[in-house]
């Protein structure tokens, strides 16, 4: 009886150093986790405080020892932190550093680069309106091929000639005006009335205003004259968004300028603003046709949506019917219908595309993305063969592959034996 009772403190000693390794390990997790979040926070602070190279410096020295000292956590992280995980965190970080250190640098030495600065404010312009002009004659060529129904093939060159076009002269635009603010020393609250009339001026000599409304023109007239997929949609969306975070802040900055003068420019920047709400509603008409499309295409009978709401109201109820059914059927379709949603929607448009997009854009909150994602996987869960069902096939499979081989080796021996007598 005694040693029946020593092997079961035995036992149930070894289960509950177990369990406890197991809770220090989730805590562990956990911290790991919650002390890489206030270290990129913190360094991303550093950033948008610091005001000096020398400062840009530490933070660069600060964000490679922590580059360092989470590497081995990469996978933990990225769970942890969808859907930036360790590697987008730090690209951000060291984006957001490259950024704001440039700027600081050239503003510390700004009366010895006003030169420089100029011809690449001139130079920028050639290339702005270089690009305009190719940009044209690429839509001109969109629409003559859609018109002549041309091959697939030469019409997809042609679109994807024109976004990179319209995608790259979209930058060096902002690029442009960063340039023609940073020739000075001063923000715009310190200028006076006479620099402030020198600023518009030299907006005015580069087009500035006629170029970003050039750009948000060709971009709509892009989205009319041209058939895109779900991912081009999702794509052009972040661009957009994008476009439209530079132009607050720039537009920021150009109303400094023209606060209180009667100039005509100062009415352009309202239809500037009105012209993006226009681009904005376009892209998401065509987002929601598009995503709609995706499920038409493929029959998976999630009800139509148009915006953010309906989609996650409709997702969840067809995921909670398929569950339902999971449950009650017992036939094999309920796999292939999971099946059909996972390998032809889920996993290879929703999750990597769609789903980032929606989460980014603020459509879909991480809550409810979570939600969704629970419900795919309780749905995979109850139509999967258990795993006892898969090992038993492994097995037989197995069994047969063996037999076939001795049968084959058997035969081969007896056939040896025949020609050696």
């Amino acid at each position: 009886m005694r040693p029946l009772l020593a092997i079961t403190a035995r036992t149930l000693m070894t289960l509950a150093l177990a369990a406890i390794t197991a809770w220090g390990q989730v805590k562990s997790d956990y911290e790991i986790t919650q002390s890489f979040d206030r270290e990129t926070k913190a360094l991303a602070r550093a950033i948008e405080e610091a005001t000096t190279v020398v400062e840009f410096v530490d933070i660069e020295s600060r964000l490679m020892e922590l580059e360092q000292g989470y590497a081995e956590h990469t996978r933990l992280l990225d769970r942890a932190l969808y859907p930036d995980g360790y590697e987008g965190r730090l690209m951000k970080l060291w984006g957001q550093v490259s950024y704001a250190k440039g700027k600081i640098t050239i503003i510390e030495s700004q009366y010895a680069r006003i030169s420089e600065l100029e011809a690449q404010v001139r130079g920028l312009t050639d290339q702005v309106e270089s690009l305009t002009g190719q940009n044209t004659k690429m839509l001109a060529e969109v629409r003559r091929l859609s018109a002549s129904k041309a091959t697939i093939d030469s019409l997809n060159i042609v679109i994807i000639q024109l976004r990179l076009g319209l995608r790259e002269r979209d930058k060096l635009i902002f690029a442009l005006v960063d340039s023609l603010f940073l020739q000075y020393d001063k923000n715009l609250g310190a200028m006076s009335d006479q620099e402030k009339q020198g600023v518009a001026a030299r907006l005015e000599r580069r087009n500035v205003f006629s170029n970003i409304r050039k750009a948000i023109n060709d971009n709509l007239q892009f989205l009319e004259s041209t058939a895109l997929t779900g991912m081009d949609i999702a794509k052009i969306s972040a661009e957009q968004r994008s476009f439209a975070s530079k132009w607050r802040g720039v537009g920021g900055q150009l109303a400094g300028v023209y606060a209180g003068s009667k100039s005509q420019k100062a009415k352009e920047l309202a239809l500037i603003d009105t012209m993006l709400v226009e681009w904005r509603n376009k892209l998401n008409s065509r987002f929601w046709s598009a995503l709609n499309g995706l499920f038409g295409d493929r029959q998976i009978p999630v009800a139509p949506f148009k915006t953010a709401e309906e989609f996650f109201a409709n997702m969840s109820s067809y995921l909670d019917e398929e569950i339902r059914k999971a449950r009650d059927e017992k036939d094999g379709q309920r796999y292939f219908r999971y099946e059909a949603f996972a390998d032809s929607v889920w996993d290879m448009h929703l999750r990597p595309s769609w789903i980032p997009s929606m989460l980014e854009d603020g459509r879909l909150t991480a809550e409810q993305v979570k939600q969704i994602e629970s419900k795919v996987d309780e749905w995979g869960d109850i139509v999967s063969p258990p795993l006892t069902a898969v090992y038993i096939v492994v097995g037989l499979v197995m069994i047969v592959v063996l037999l076939y081989l001795y049968r084959r080796y058997a035969a081969t021996r007896g056939k040896s034996a025949e020609t050696s007598t």
